[in-house]
């Protein structure tokens, strides 16, 4: 029987070491890919961040420049007693050219675009966030002036509103009063952002003026300290004088009323 021929070192290492190499370089490859990714990673990461910082600033913008532009171009704002007037437009302008140096930054570094030495990632940031306060510094003053105003054609002294609660036909009122109040301060708080907002707002006002036209806010002093003292922890007696009773028989049923001894 005749023997086999042996195989040589080198041709029995020889599978091993081309499995070995293609092993490594399936493993390079994956490396490769697993570095591009993490570049493009990075890239995305900074694309995402960019746009958040210019969404966040951009939003705060657009909404102090609505509330500037609708009470700007509002009737009850404007005309020779207007109490908002045109801001100076150089910031505007400013900000509008840094919007363009950015723009063009962009398409130029892409991703690189906030470590340009022109700055115009910040210039850009800068100039709208000062745009934004401006606008906001011009707005939120007369905002709270022309609601100060409003306030004053329906507003009522706390005693003679409190003396209202205490007539029972006019109780209805001074709670729907209460409540409108209560809408109207906090509409107040921050200026509208639509024309829908503003002309509610208008609405709640001539609302609390109808109430305030039907309650009877020409309260005697002496009837409104008798109500008040009523309505707490009662009135002595020396408060029911006779213009007191006069007043009550004409404008409330004195059937409410009781008389104690404490």
């Amino acid at each position: 029987m005749s023997e086999l021929p042996m195989a040589s070192p080198d041709e029995t290492l020889a599978p091993v070491e081309s499995g070995l190499k293609k092993r490594c370089a399936a493993l390079k490859e994956q490396l490769d890919r697993y570095g591009q990714l993490q570049r493009k990673t990075l890239i995305r990461d900074t694309y995402i961040g960019i746009a958040n910082k210019l969404r966040n600033a951009g939003t705060k913008l657009q909404s102090q420049t609505i509330c500037y532009l609708l009470l700007l171009q509002n009737e009850r704002l404007d005309g020779d007693g207007a109490i908002l007037h045109t801001m100076d437009s150089e910031p505007v302008s400013k900000a509008r050219v840094l919007i363009g140096l950015f723009r063009q930054a962009f398409i130029n570094q892409k991703e690189n675009v906030t470590q340009s030495d022109d700055q115009e990632w910040p210039n850009l940031l800068d100039s709208m966030a000062s745009l934004t306060k401006e606008l906001k510094q011009h707005v939120e003053p007369v905002w709270s002036s022309y609601t100060e105003d409003l306030r004053r054609s329906w507003q009522i002294d706390e005693s003679l509103l409190h003396g209202q609660m205490l007539i029972e036909e006019r109780k209805k009122i001074f709670e729907a009063y209460q409540v409108e109040r209560e809408r109207f301060v906090e509409a107040a708080q921050n200026p509208p952002t639509t024309q829908e907002e503003l002309d509610a707002f208008h609405q709640l006002q001539r609302r609390l003026e109808t109430l305030r036209g039907k309650m009877d806010l020409n309260i005697p002093p002496a009837v409104n300290r008798f109500l008040m003292a009523s309505g707490r922890r009662g009135a002595s007696l020396d408060l029911l004088t006779d213009e007191v009773l006069e007043w009550l028989d004409n404008n409330d049923d004195t059937a409410r009323y009781r008389i104690t001894r404490h």
